[in-house]
């Protein structure tokens, strides 16, 4: 009876040994993913295609799918290797893809760097390009608005010029006028004849004109003032002998000159008087005597009239 017991234990031990490895298996082939022809897996770090079988994990996908060989052969069945390589080569496969197209991505960011880069020149490039153009159009336009002012100002100096010329000419005009008058004049300067004379005295050592001198002088200046106009002038001032040569020059002088300034005071032109001071040179009295000196202190003034104003009056 023990020994049918130990028998039967022996049964139960065996068949608990058969069914455990029989579940372990079918558990097993339950992990396992049969990918359908139109339904790629993502595994992290690879894609695998359809028909492929993957293992998972009770939890989630098995992170080392990707690792060794040893790591994925650990999920077959003894003697089932070309799931394990061909897992094996196309994660080998992939992760080489992955590698070359991390390059590519790395080239591929270069060259954009790069390209940014040239971009970046090509901007600064043109920003200085229009930088200097904005400055180009601003510098012809300051030198447009030159130009114009200048032109303005070369417009007024052409019309100053003209005015200059047109005044230069009308002042040639006049002096060639006066000249030819002056000329005329000294043509006819023998021509002329004493037509009118008068003399002033003075105190003794004045240059003063007393109130019947001026009375003589206006008479004058009223002969001369005739519409011909062609009158000259002539004034001699003369001293007594009282005092040294030097000083009775200079007192003949102012004395001739009070009687130009009087003269020229009723408008009797200046151009048509001439004078001279003799000092004490030609008197026509004595002079050992009061009356005859105060007769020597004096100024002669004459009055000359051309001929052809004389015959131009009678006619």
């Amino acid at each position: 009876m023990k020994a049918f017991r130990i028998a039967i234990a022996i049964i139960a031990v065996a068949m608990f040994i058969t069914l455990s490895a029989s579940n372990a298996k079918a558990d097993e082939w339950d992990k396992k993913t049969l990918v359908t022809f139109d339904q790629p897996v993502e595994i992290p770090g690879m894609v695998l295609p359809a028909g492929t079988y993957v293992f998972r994990r009770a939890s989630s996908t098995d992170p080392n799918v990707n690792g060794s060989p040893r790591a994925i052969k650990s999920w077959f069945y003894p003697g089932d290797t070309s799931g394990e390589e061909f897992v094996y080569r196309s994660s080998g496969k992939t992760i080489n893809e992955i590698g070359a197209l991390q390059t590519q991505i790395a080239e591929l960011r270069d060259a954009q760097m790069q390209q940014a880069q040239r971009l970046d020149a090509v901007n600064q490039r043109a920003q200085a390009g229009l930088a200097e153009a904005n400055q180009a159009a601003m510098a012809a336009k300051a030198a447009n608005q030159i130009a114009t002012a200048a032109d303005r100002m070369a417009a007024n100096a052409d019309r100053r010029a003209e005015a200059a010329q047109f005044n230069a000419k009308a002042a040639l005009n006049q002096i060639g006028t006066v000249a030819g008058q002056i000329e005329t004049r000294i043509t006819n300067m023998d021509k002329y004849r004493v037509a009118d004379q008068s003399t002033v005295t003075f105190a003794f050592n004045s240059d003063v004109l007393s109130e019947q001198d001026m009375s003589t002088l206006d008479a004058v200046a009223a002969s001369v003032a005739t519409p011909q106009g062609g009158d000259l002038i002539e004034l001699e001032g003369f001293t007594d002998n009282i005092g040294t040569e030097k000083y009775n020059l200079g007192l003949s002088d102012r004395r001739v000159e009070s009687v130009l300034r009087y003269l020229v005071s009723k408008r009797v032109p200046l151009y048509r008087i001439s004078l001279v001071g003799l000092g004490k040179a030609d008197p026509v009295s004595d002079n050992q005597t009061a009356a005859g000196r105060e007769q020597n202190r004096r100024v002669e003034i004459r009055v000359l009239r051309s001929s052809d104003s004389v015959s131009t009056a009678a006619r």
